[in-house]
């Protein structure tokens, strides 16, 4: 498992929002805590997609351009989102593609060029059939974007609210997610004593 680094003074963290941006009457929460990282000593770098006048940001696409972006900028060694993730789970399969062929011509080849590094392929070498890898990503989604709304729900009036629902559904909800997700179909169906599925897996 790999562990990123303390962040440290002169620190670059990039603020995007890859889901819901950030209404006109809460900018200035926004600008208070940009302002207290730079008194902590860190450089915060506010992205493009902030709009809070709609329900996300911006255009899916555009979303997933500027977090792929800062993810993989060496200047940035953090990012944050300013709230909201209930939305963001549009941007997967645009991130999934991204990084795919941003990993593809980092190493010298075609962007276009087979591996079987997609979160898909992922999940199958795990051990997981196809079908379980689908209803996988499927209870992810539904965790993270229900915790999320209620933790949206909670604290819309006030904060910090009633957001402590919120946070206790995703935490059961993201440990029970972790225990399917690193018990894969096979390895449960082998210890119940049944024969490993048959299904083969494409390259």
């Amino acid at each position: 498992m790999r562990y990123p680094a303390p962040l440290r003074p002169g620190d670059v963290i990039g603020v995007t929002a890859p889901s819901a941006g950030v209404p006109e009457n809460l900018r200035p929460r926004l600008d208070l805590c940009v302002a207290d990282l730079r008194r902590r000593g860190f450089e915060g770098e506010v992205g493009d997609c902030m709009d809070g006048t709609g329900p996300v940001s911006a255009p899916a696409a555009d979303r997933a351009a500027e977090l792929t972006t800062m993810l993989t900028d060496p200047r940035i060694q953090a990012v944050v989102p300013p709230w909201g993730g209930e939305l963001a789970i549009d941007l997967l399969p645009l991130l999934d593609f991204g990084l795919a062929v941003l990993r593809r011509m980092s190493a010298g080849r075609s962007p276009f060029s087979p591996d079987r590094k997609h979160l898909h392929h992922r999940m199958l070498d795990l051990g997981h059939r196809d079908r379980d890898a689908v209803l996988i990503f499927y209870a992810w989604t539904a965790v993270v974007s229900l915790a999320v709304l209620l933790m949206y729900v909670g604290a819309r009036e006030d904060w910090p609210g009633q957001y402590l629902p919120g946070v206790g559904f995703g935490v059961v909800g993201i440990a029970a997610c972790l225990v399917v997700t690193l018990s894969p179909t096979r390895s449960r169906k082998s210890a119940a004593g049944a024969e490993p599925d048959p299904t083969p897996v494409e390259s």
